[in-house]
């Protein structure tokens, strides 16, 4: 973590994974980081409160088994430079969200974020583009 970046009260770190914080970003409190491979965020981040980011999830194609006992899938999140992300939005595995994005309270954010846009709902839209 970069001694200018920001970690708020009550955030939780979890996982074996590495998780970067970049130069002047902050996390606000409630949020969840949990990486179990990589989570990486870059500079002049905004991490609103309750926030949820995680790197993982669990199997469940075994009916025959409990999904408890089915293991993990891992995909890395790349959060880029100058991205605000909104009150209670998710973040999930193995997306990208590029430079300038803005990411609306609440959004489940399942896919890539292109540049300089603004995405919201469930799974969450473009919204908008930032005019550059």
């Amino acid at each position: 973590m970069d001694r200018r970046a920001k970690i708020n009260h009550d955030v939780i770190l979890q996982g074996s994974g590495k998780i970067v914080l970049g130069e002047n970003s902050f996390i606000g409190s409630f949020s969840v980081i949990g990486a179990n491979e990589s989570v990486v965020i870059g500079k002049n981040v905004m991490i609103a409160q309750g926030v949820s980011i995680r790197d993982t999830d669990h199997n469940f194609d075994d009916l025959h088994k409990p999904m408890l006992n089915q293991g993990i899938k891992t995909k890395p999140i790349l959060i880029k430079d100058n991205v605000w992300i909104g009150y209670g939005a998710v973040i999930t595995k193995g997306v990208t969200i590029h430079s300038g994005a803005i990411v609306a309270a609440n959004a489940v954010v399942t896919k890539d974020v292109p540049k300089n846009t603004i995405v919201g709902g469930v799974p969450a839209k473009i919204l908008k583009r930032r005019e550059e």
